[in-house]
């Protein structure tokens, strides 16, 4: 890949993870991962590493949400 295709995948990815800090609910998050399936898609055949982070950072928020739903139930 070229150093433009590299560098598109990056913001995309930095996008992507900026754009998810302000979702606080499960439900949001599943409908912006799917709204966000096909750049997702295209980040992972530029870049697995990217990929790879994207996809980390949605389990870090999913995790993150549960733990704070969590608290508020109990």
């Amino acid at each position: 890949m070229n150093r433009d295709d590299q560098r598109f995948a990056q913001n995309i990815t930095k996008f992507i993870i900026k754009f998810m800090a302000k979702i606080d609910t499960v439900a949001g998050l599943e409908n912006y991962y799917l709204a966000n399936r096909a750049p997702i898609s295209q980040v992972r055949g530029i870049n697995v590493d990217c990929h790879a982070e994207v996809i980390q950072a949605f389990k870090d928020k999913k995790g993150s949400i549960l733990g704070v739903q969590d608290e508020t139930t109990t």
